[in-house]
């Protein structure tokens, strides 16, 4: 069982939990029938086999894999993501709004793109639940996203994984790999992480 599977699982029995006792049963089993994660059922393999994965393949091969699919196209690096002007809850609502809208106009669905948006809302995330322990602010993240940016909490979580991953590692972020499929694949590219040979190369700004 994957390691991602458990994250978005635990998150989402918090949301349910949390509709169960502010919103009622009803609300509670609308939100549990359609945005409870789907348990994975494939094996590691199964899930590389669009790209061409090998049947227990080390991280080695891994590695190897990914640098053979690095795109040589000149693509844009990604870049840091300042967040010095988004120390309040409404400062990065507002950012999360923005820069969502703008991908939705432009139809923008590069990787770089999604792991900028991923970093805003691991941000936002953060502040959302600060701010709802003090008392400022009710309901859920993953409502205020639905209602607001239409990006469903299942993506969300995904975003903010992917994000959490790559970002450190500008060559990561070249890959061209659609999202969902790079965040299939975090749990052994966490494994070619930990290497700190390959570390090195895929922190490279090229």
């Amino acid at each position: 069982m994957h390691i991602s599977y458990h994250d978005e699982m635990k998150t989402f029995l918090e949301n349910f939990l949390y509709k169960m006792e502010a919103e009622g049963p009803l609300v509670a089993s609308v939100y549990f029938k359609n945005e409870k994660p789907k348990k994975p059922t494939s094996s590691l393999p199964n899930l590389f086999k669009e790209y061409g994965q090998r049947r227990n393949e080390s991280v080695e091969e891994t590695h190897e894999f990914l640098k053979s699919k690095l795109s040589s196209l000149s693509l844009p690096m990604l870049t840091a993501l300042d967040l010095s002007d988004t120390e309040s809850w409404e400062a990065i609502a507002l950012r999360i709004e923005i820069f969502a809208m703008s991908c939705e106009q432009n139809h923008s669905s590069s990787l770089a793109a999604d792991i900028k948006l991923g970093s805003l809302l691991e941000a936002g995330c953060k502040l959302f639940q600060k701010e709802k322990i003090l008392g400022r602010i009710d309901g859920t993240i993953d409502d205020w996203m639905t209602k607001t940016t239409k990006i469903s909490s299942r993506h969300a979580r995904k975003l903010r994984a992917v994000a959490t991953v790559f970002t450190p590692f500008p060559r990561l972020c070249k890959l061209p790999f659609p999202t969902t499929e790079v965040y299939n694949r975090l749990s052994q590219i966490r494994k070619v992480l930990e290497v700190p040979q390959y570390q090195s190369y895929w922190q490279q700004v090229v």
